[in-house]
């Protein structure tokens, strides 16, 4: 039971790539005899596990895909908001005080 438990723990640590060989490892073993099993991984291809990786992969694949293109939309859109910044002519009567890179008291 403590090794069906650190091999979750290790997948669950390392993201998508291992679930991928745990899925595949789990099929292959159960519908075919390619792969022969150990007793103590013999859970690997029970109908439950192979539920629960085939369910969480998909999710994962998922969220995996919405953050990642949600970082790089931000970095785009934070990219482009500096170049229209930097694009722009100064404000008639010159720039503010704190963008000329002089600080004054004002009395």
């Amino acid at each position: 039971m403590l090794a069906s438990f650190t091999g979750l723990g290790l997948s669950a640590a390392a993201g998508l790539n291992a679930y991928i060989p745990l899925l595949l490892v789990g099929l292959l073993a159960r519908f075919t005899g390619v792969v022969e099993l150990p007793e103590p991984y013999r859970w690997i291809q029970s109908g439950w596990a192979l539920g629960v990786v085939a369910v969480f992969l998909p999710v994962l694949v998922v969220v995996v895909v919405v953050l990642l293109a949600w970082a790089g939309f931000a970095v785009r859109r934070a990219a482009a908001r500096r170049g229209e910044r930097d694009r722009r002519p100064p404000p008639p009567g010159g720039p503010p005080q704190a963008w000329s890179g002089r600080w004054t008291r004002s009395s």
